[in-house]
């Protein structure tokens, strides 16, 4: 017997192996099992004007135990598998490397700022992720404050606030400088009855791009 695990959809299967009687013998169940066939979750994360996103590490929880991890590859791509129907949460994790401070320049405090008092970016219209770039200090708004701190981790000086790598689905968010939305870089993934594809937006907060 060949089982092809790609012709079945995610959920779980009992198998059975069945004697034929002969003559008045009757038929027999001598063996089964329950084969599980899991889901799968893949997906790309992107970075500053949709760039593709290595080196970050995606883990697929149950109930805050861990049932998968992985990390993406140089195309920002992943694949995690998950049981089926059976919900969970998506978490990702980066860390702030020289590269992805050396990006953060006077330039990106000035946009900043540009925000803090109403003004659009040097590229036009703000959206979401422009206000949850700006957001240095985490505290749901986009001030004056921000702007600075992210002037004096482009000239090399400390700070409170530090730049970090905020994940999520932020396409539909509609925010301002006074009301940004504090991601907790994780995704509630509801029950799957069949592979899944997700796409995520990675923020390097300070770093002022056109990120969307």
């Amino acid at each position: 017997l060949t089982w092809n695990y790609a012709d079945f959809d995610p959920g779980v299967y009992h198998l059975e192996a069945v004697a034929q009687g002969g003559g008045l013998a009757p038929e027999a169940v001598v063996a089964e099992t329950v084969i599980t066939v899991d889901a799968h979750i893949t997906g790309t994360v992107s970075g500053a004007g949709s760039a593709p996103l290595s080196d970050t590490t995606l883990r697929f929880s149950v109930e805050g135990d861990e049932i998968d991890a992985a990390m993406t590859d140089a195309v920002g791509s992943f694949t995690l598998r998950a049981p089926p129907d059976t919900a969970g949460q998506l978490s990702f994790e980066r860390e702030v490397t020289d590269a992805d401070r050396n990006e953060i320049g006077v330039s990106d405090a000035l946009d900043a700022l540009r925000l803090a008092v109403g003004l659009e970016p040097s590229w036009g219209p703000a959206d979401a992720a422009d206000f949850l770039a700006a957001d240095f200090n985490a505290d749901g708004s986009v001030g004056v404050s921000d702007a600075l701190d992210i002037l004096r981790t482009a000239v090399g000086l400390d700070t409170e606030s530090q730049p970090r790598w905020v994940f999520g689905d932020i396409e539909n968010d509609i925010v301002d400088a006074n009301s940004v939305p504090v991601l907790n870089n994780e995704l509630d993934i509801a029950a799957l009855s069949a592979d899944t594809q997700i796409n995520v937006q990675a923020i390097l907060v300070g770093n002022m791009e056109n990120y969307v």
